[in-house]
């Protein structure tokens, strides 16, 4: 496999395609078991402890119910090997999680936008708490 064709199996793919373990922070493609996402902690449900997670205090981020919002790095991998790393952002005290927009823009790739989709809940809440942060995709 090549890193076009790896790409282009994530970026075909829906979320359900994906064997999601969200208490332990992984994602593993169906159609191809060596290609999967990972948080670099075990667990989002202990947002508390903070080992990963760096507090995010940007204005777009903070301006929900619960202004609490936190940086994480998910890695993409196939096998060992990382191969992207996406920075996201756990808005509303983590009720939702958005990819962290180019510096100084309200912008995320399709890319992005896509693994944002796969490690979501909700599909619905994603969606929108990305359009209330006021991020766009292009």
């Amino acid at each position: 496999m090549n890193y076009n064709e790896y790409r282009e199996l994530i970026m075909t793919s829906k979320p359900n395609d994906w064997v999601a373990q969200r208490r332990l922070g992984t994602w593993v493609l169906k159609e191809n078991l060596m290609i999967s996402i990972a948080t670099e902690r075990s667990s989002l449900m202990e947002m508390d402890k903070n080992d990963f997670l760096a507090p995010y205090r940007e204005e777009w981020a903070t301006k929900f119910d619960d202004p609490r919002a936190y940086m994480q790095r998910y890695l993409l991998r196939y096998g060992n090997n990382v191969i992207d790393i996406i920075p996201m952002v756990a808005l509303d005290g983590a009720r939702a999680v958005v990819p962290l927009p180019r510096m100084g823009t309200m912008f995320i790739s399709p890319w992005q936008d896509k693994v944002g989709q796969i490690i979501s809940y909700s599909q619905r809440e994603y969606v929108e708490y990305r359009n209330k942060s006021g991020i766009t995709v292009r």
